[in-house]
């Protein structure tokens, strides 16, 4: 039987996931609980409209993080942090200094400018050597906003 989550339930999956699970399982524990509903073509809709809710109210999050984040002068950044990279400890100074006032959280991402080069493994996908980042499509040096500390 599949159900669709309500919740994060661990072993099983997270909120929203559709999973395969035993009958009895399905509808005596998860759905009895309030853990899941059946998967039909209602709750199928259903779970679509709450996924593109949840993405549109994401993105005006997005939004309106990065406009507070140019009238303010704060630095705004997302993904993976590589900590040995210049621009972090720069930016950590920045931070420890107290320029970008009391911080309740920090969440960065950091990447890099690379000349074109084919010598480059970035750019090479024969030199890429099996790098799952590379072959997925994603590249090193991804930002969405770019400020200078």
């Amino acid at each position: 039987m599949k159900v669709i989550l309500k919740q994060d339930i661990k072993k099983v999956g997270k909120k929203g996931d559709i999973v395969d699970v035993s009958d009895g399982y399905g509808r005596n524990y998860l759905i009895a609980r309030g853990l899941a509903v059946a998967e039909t073509k209602k709750s199928l809709e259903i779970l679509g409209e709450q996924k593109a809710e949840e993405a549109r109210l994401e993105a005006q999050r997005v939004e309106e993080a990065k406009q507070l984040a140019e009238e303010n002068g704060v630095v705004l950044a997302e993904a993976m942090t590589i900590y040995h990279m210049p621009l972090y400890k720069k930016l950590q100074e920045v931070i420890r200094s107290g320029k970008l006032g009391k911080l309740c959280m920090a969440q960065m991402n950091f990447g890099s400018y690379k000349e074109y080069d084919m010598q480059n493994r970035f750019f090479n996908p024969n030199l890429a050597g099996g790098n799952p980042a590379y072959e997925s499509g994603r590249r090193d040096g991804y930002d969405r906003l770019r400020i200078k500390v």
